[in-house]
């Protein structure tokens, strides 16, 4: 099986590191991860389960992204969300690096993680999961979103603005869901005592981004036309 890999590094002021690694599928586009036993509670697909999830019980036994995550979690479950560190992600096609905070990193890594782990609202993220870009702007997910939409109903051969617009604004409100419910799942690891915030804090950015994503789609994504001068768009 060929494999893609992904690997995150996140150096400390006292230059002790944490190091995370994420092999994904070239085929499938899904997160490889070594057959587990004994996975926690809340990873069980009943457990706090999204409203629009269409997967059955009797089927699967856990939550795709949760029992993807948990490892993640479980590392990080200690660090501070605004404490700074100097983050390297090593990709196939090149390496990134930003001194940053942790928060930030963490959120680059929990998208990638989700997007390729077999959740049904996750899976239109598959291609931009493939192009990973970490710490990429709310302009930079907009037009990396709409792009790879495009592409999609282009092969398909039916591409209508307005079923674009509508069907990635469900898709952003369903990945709003899956965010806020994977929240309340770990919300009883945070409580416990010396636990950091850097893991729900990830989520909730990438919560915030698919919301404005979902409020730029009702604005027909305007903010997209500046990047095409001399265009004469037709009026809504």
């Amino acid at each position: 099986m060929a494999t893609i890999l992904y690997k995150y590094q996140f150096i400390q002021s006292d230059q002790s590191s944490l190091e995370y690694l994420v092999e994904i599928d070239e085929k499938t586009l899904n997160v490889v991860q070594d057959k587990e036993e004994n996975l926690p509670k809340w990873t069980k697909l009943s457990y706090k389960k999204c409203g629009h999830c269409v997967l059955k019980e009797s089927e699967v036994t856990h939550c795709p992204v949760a029992k993807n995550l948990h490892k993640l979690i479980t590392r990080f479950e200690n660090t501070k969300s605004i404490d700074i560190c100097e983050i390297v992600i090593d990709v196939p096609e090149r390496t990134y690096k930003k001194r940053t905070d942790i928060q930030s990193g963490l959120g680059s890594l929990f998208g990638l993680i989700m997007a390729t782990s077999s959740c049904p609202s996750m899976n239109f993220l598959k291609p931009m999961a493939r192009f990973h870009l970490p710490f990429a702007s709310m302009e930079e997910t907009i037009f990396r979103s709409m792009g790879s939409f495009l592409i999609r109903y282009y092969l398909l051969g039916d591409i209508s603005k307005e079923q674009v617009s509508e069907d990635l604004k469900k898709k952003y409100m369903e990945v709003n869901d899956v965010n806020k419910h994977l929240i309340d799942r770990i919300d009883h690891l945070l409580k416990r005592k010396n636990s950091g915030d850097a893991d729900q804090n990830a989520i909730v950015i990438l919560d915030t981004l698919a919301v404005l994503l979902t409020m730029e789609l009702s604005s027909n994504i305007s903010s997209m036309q500046s990047l095409f001068p001399g265009e004469e768009f037709p009026k809504e």
